[in-house]
């Protein structure tokens, strides 16, 4: 998200918009995934002051809700990998963490509601059997001769725009069988196979997971 230097006057405008005007707007944002990206830019930028405090307020929660969940499900991430390490499961973390700091410098802005992971077509039920006994259910089977997987579990609630960013929703995850050998590949195997998070930077969120993951990679 970028805007002109100098900021356009125009942008004074969303400090005239009514909380009506402002719905259509947050709803906008919220569904694009976009909402704390734009609080993030208006920070740096330093024109927060634009903002109606009510709708400041809001993001700021929506924040602070979704750091909390994020770190969850980082945890969540770092325990099956766990389980995976310990099974000798060979895998990759695909999509989402994985993209930390290229993609996504702040994992806390950004809106994921589901871990993915490669696994070895070997290794595919073993990998289930695993996320079962962790509370996962398949629900679906669906790609080329159904190697791609889909579990949820079954408490709490299903993901809306009401519970976006806050803790506790159903958890989904997909796992994704793979046999073309990508994951024997020595170029992949030191960067997404079982050592997913080699990372060199951290903000201070993901700085836990770094911590974490450290403690659960192996050697």
């Amino acid at each position: 998200m970028v805007f002109r230097d100098p900021v356009p006057a125009e942008l004074t405008r969303l400090l005239h918009l009514s909380h009506k005007e402002w719905q259509p707007l947050l709803s906008w944002l919220d569904t694009s995934g976009l909402a704390l990206y734009f609080l993030d830019r208006m920070k740096a930028l330093n024109r927060l002051d634009t903002m109606p405090e009510p709708i400041l307020d809001r993001l700021r929660k929506n924040l602070a809700d979704n750091s909390r969940r994020i770190d969850g499900m980082i945890a969540e991430s770092v325990a099956l990998q766990r389980r995976f390490q310990d099974a000798g499961l060979s895998y990759a973390v695909l999509k989402g963490f994985s993209l930390w700091p290229i993609s996504v410098p702040k994992l806390e802005l950004r809106s994921q509601i589901d871990l993915d992971f490669l696994v070895a077509e070997e290794h595919a039920s073993e990998a289930r059997r695993i996320l079962e006994s962790t509370g996962y259910e398949l629900t679906a089977m669906a790609g080329e001769s159904g190697r791609s997987w889909e579990f949820e579990t079954g408490e709490n609630y299903a993901p809306s725009l009401d519970n976006l960013y806050k803790s506790g929703m159903r958890r989904r995850l997909a796992t994704f069988a793979n046999r073309t050998g990508l994951l024997s590949r020595r170029k992949y195997a030191g960067a997404i196979a079982g050592r997913p998070f080699s990372w060199t930077r951290a903000s201070r969120l993901s700085a836990r997971m770094l911590r974490a993951c450290a403690q659960c990679a192996s050697p």
